[in-house]
């Protein structure tokens, strides 16, 4: 079975977004360092929260999950464009957009980095 992380990483990877790099769930791989010529994004889960309960079980869940985007040397789209394609992408797919911080430089690589945070609800459709 897929974690929710995975599930969305996949989906990222396969979007068709240009000067995606690498997607991966929790890990990044590890090549000497990120700083690469692409934007690489690590997808983690967050939180799921039951929020609605019916016959002793929930029925429904809050699910967030946080994108850590890492941009490369050598981008073909300027960043503002490549975030409204990621905010974008996710919008279509009822994921709902929480607020977030600004740009950044990752201490280690030297990028400049950027982290978003996307909700989502899940109805459950139990089988009796």
């Amino acid at each position: 079975m897929s974690t929710l992380g995975k599930e969305v990483a996949d989906e990222l990877q396969n979007s068709g977004i240009k000067d995606i790099g690498i997607v991966s769930s929790y890990t990044l791989p590890s090549t000497g360092g990120i700083a690469d010529k692409q934007n690489n994004i690590l997808v983690t889960e967050v939180t799921t929260v039951p929020n609605e309960y019916g016959s002793n079980q929930f029925t429904q869940t809050d699910e967030t999950i946080e994108l850590n985007i890492y941009y490369g040397t050598q981008k073909t789209v300027p960043i503002d464009t490549f975030e409204r394609s990621i905010v974008s992408f996710f919008t279509q797919k009822n994921w709902s957009l929480l607020p977030y911080g600004g740009h950044y430089k990752d201490p280690t690589t030297k990028q400049l980095c950027i982290d978003f945070q996307f909700r989502r609800r899940k109805t459950w459709k139990f089988k009796d």
